[in-house]
């Protein structure tokens, strides 16, 4: 296996990467100030652009300039790079109609000697439980809720099939180590070139080339002369005559040279990760010896297993491999240099810091390779993918640095789990936004036939994803609800009896959210004058208290408590208009000829209505 570390111009490699170190300032436990700090930010949702690291593989012994796979790798924890505010980091965007793991099962290999039969542990705190439990109970999961909000779309006109929130556990397998203890070890190659010149003319856009011979040229060597593009390999080899991999952008006279480069190995280097899952495969230690192309397999190594690179450059990384249709990830156990792949190492929240670190990478690897499984479906403009935007960003957790912080929890275990990103509010996350439907109504909004109404907005709509849209049903003839702004409007030409209206909120992803309000339609407010002229103005005895205090009838509406008031004119001295009844009280002191008064009455619906009355004092 041929393992660079830079990909060549020909892959197609995209994505991956384990970023920041953060916490959130405003957690509930201050881990600044606490004997073990998880760093800080100064956004609690904030991310960065910094280059993952990514690789091409070459297993083909045969050939061993062909491209057979990708991996993405996500760096050590002091690798990581500066946390920016959202204003200032760029967002995953979907890219080239690739596809994305719908409904996701996981199938883990357990690699290594130290694991004890890792199949059977329950919910045990020992590193094969904590991590089962892990992906047993992720799926559904508020922090994997984020992952929903990635899809995939054959084109930019068709539906979108978005990431359902469950992930399957499937198979696990055990093995020792019997593949090798080493793994990902480079291959030592050695460059050869040579060159051949043509035995005729050609002109551009052709792929076939007749040489003076083809001696110690191979397919996958690349080619280089004027008129040959750049990145050109050899695909086919027949007697004297080679096909190129692109056509020629200029023409070659006879004659020519071109310049031929081949990559030989010297020493075959070790087995892969990948070559380790598929040779589990290949055994049915997952109760198949086919490849799952639903399945993205795990392989967890113990303490023992030496991978190239692990603990010294990363913690993990997610990888597809092209012949197979492989989507693999490696997670290694971390004991021997702990402090490089772990948010804490003084405790952690299920007693095993090692199992605690390698549950936030597996998270961190499983997200990223149901949304980009083949490494060209979700990035940025660096190549990152979501979890990579969020890596060591744990946001507000719980704890101590005594008894581990965690800011998730699963199974009946807590854990410290990185945030993941969300490419709606471009920003860290560590469960969806909970769109929220409020009542603005205390009580019973009132309001009268005939009488035009004020614009009120009975239900708020806030959190989730703005913008919002508002209906309501059964409300009454005459009024109607904006759709934007969720405000009622209109002059009901209807009564009805105080009645529970139910206000649907939904948010731009179609999230709902309801609330309700109490609404009253009152018939129209009537009020009339018992003494409405000066020939029938009601008499009061001078210095004699009132006895038969009614003065107007209010009627109509059923929108109460209806109020009264001295609208017009002047009461007789000593007498006083009860604003609960209508009814007059007290004394007169002096003499009034008939005046008029006007008599105000207004319900709780805001409609009003004055008459007037006729008082005298003799």
């Amino acid at each position: 296996m041929k393992f660079q570390q830079i990909a060549r111009a020909t892959s197609v490699v995209l994505a991956a990467i384990l970023l920041v170190g953060l916490v959130q300032n405003n957690s509930s436990a201050d881990v600044n100030n606490s004997s073990e700090s998880l760093a800080s930010s100064n956004n609690s949702n904030s991310g960065n652009d910094v280059q993952n690291i990514r690789e091409d593989r070459h297993e083909s012994r045969s050939n061993p300039d062909l491209i057979t796979g990708s991996v993405v790798k996500m760096p050590i924890r002091s690798a990581a790079g500066t946390p920016k505010t959202t204003a200032t980091v760029s967002n995953v965007t979907y890219h080239n109609n690739a596809p994305v793991m719908i409904n996701p099962k996981v199938n883990v290999l357990w690699y290594g000697p130290e694991w004890v039969d890792p199949c059977n542990v329950g919910a045990a705190n020992s590193t094969p439980g904590i991590v089962t439990n892990l992906l047993q109970n992720i799926g559904g999961s508020d922090w994997y809720g984020t992952n929903t909000l990635y899809y995939s779309q054959v084109s930019s006109s068709a539906s979108r099939n978005y990431v359902t929130p469950a992930v399957a556990y499937g198979n696990c397998a055990f093995d020792t180590g019997t593949v090798g203890t080493s793994l990902d070890i480079p291959a030592t190659t050695q460059s050869v070139k040579t060159t051949k010149k043509t035995t005729a003319k050609y002109n551009s856009g052709v792929t076939s080339i007749a040489l003076v011979d083809t001696t110690n040229l191979f397919i996958g060597d690349g080619v280089t002369a004027t008129g040959i593009p750049t990145g050109t390999l050899v695909s086919n080899i027949s007697g004297t005559t080679i096909t190129l991999s692109k056509a020629t952008t200029g023409s070659i006279s006879s004659g020519a040279t071109l310049s031929f480069t081949h990559i030989s190995i010297l020493s075959p280097g070790t087995a892969s990760t990948g070559d380790v899952v598929k040779s589990a495969i290949s055994r049915g230690l997952f109760g198949s010896t086919s490849v799952d192309p639903n399945a993205l397999y795990f392989i967890l190594t113990s303490p023992s297993i030496s991978v190239s690179g692990f603990l010294t450059s990363f913690c993990g990384y997610h990888g597809y491999d092209i012949p197979t249709g492989l989507t693999y990830s490696f997670v290694g156990d971390p004991t021997n240099r702990i402090a490089t792949c772990n948010g804490q190492t003084i405790a952690s929240p299920n007693g095993n810091v090692a199992a605690d670190s390698m549950s936030s990478v597996i998270a961190h690897e499983l997200v990223e390779a149901v949304s980009d499984p083949q490494l060209n479906a979700w990035f940025d403009a660096s190549g990152n993918e979501n979890a990579d935007k969020c890596a060591w960003n744990f946001m507000t957790v719980g704890g101590s640095a005594n008894t581990g912080f965690y800011n998730t929890a699963l199974g009946g275990k807590n854990y410290l789990i990185q945030a993941n990103w969300n490419p709606l509010s471009a920003g860290c996350a560590l469960k969806l936004p909970v769109l929220v439907a409020t009542s603005s109504i205390t009580g019973t909004k009132m309001l009268e036939v005939g009488k035009s109404t004020t614009s009120f907005i009975p239900v708020v709509g806030s959190s989730g994803y703005p913008t919002y849209r508002y209906s309501v049903v059964g409300l009454p003839a005459g009024l109607t609800m904006n759709a934007t702004t969720g405000a009622i409007t209109g002059t009901p030409t209807a009564s009805i009896a105080q009645t529970p209206l139910t206000v649907q909120v939904t948010d731009s992803q179609n999230n709902v959210a309801t609330a309700s309000f109490n609404l009253l339609v009152s018939p129209a407010l009537t009020l009339i004058s018992l003494f409405p002229a000066t020939d029938s103005a009601k008499s009061l005895a001078l210095k004699q208290a009132v006895t038969n205090p009614l003065i107007v009838t209010a009627g109509g509406s059923t929108a109460t408590p209806i109020t009264y008031a001295v609208a017009s004119g002047s009461l007789p001295t000593g007498i006083t208009l009860s604003p609960t009844t209508g009814q007059i009280s007290g004394t007169p002191t002096v003499k009034k000829t008939a005046t008029a008064v006007g008599i105000k009455a207004t319900d709780a619906a805001g409609a009003t209505i004055t008459v007037t009355v006729y008082l005298s004092v003799a």
